[in-house]
């Protein structure tokens, strides 16, 4: 049972992340990110 509970914790945690990082409202109650900035970078010569 703890070796099934286990191995479903690492393989479903990154997807839910992934699915709660693209739902803006969701993303904002679940992480308080309210939106990913986007910033110049800079040019590497």
């Amino acid at each position: 049972m703890y070796l099934i509970l286990t191995v479903a914790v690492f393989t479903l945690s990154p997807l839910i992340y992934e699915v709660i990082r693209r739902i803006p409202f969701v993303r904002w109650c679940v992480l308080g990110e309210l939106g990913e900035k986007k910033t110049r970078q800079p040019i590497s010569r």
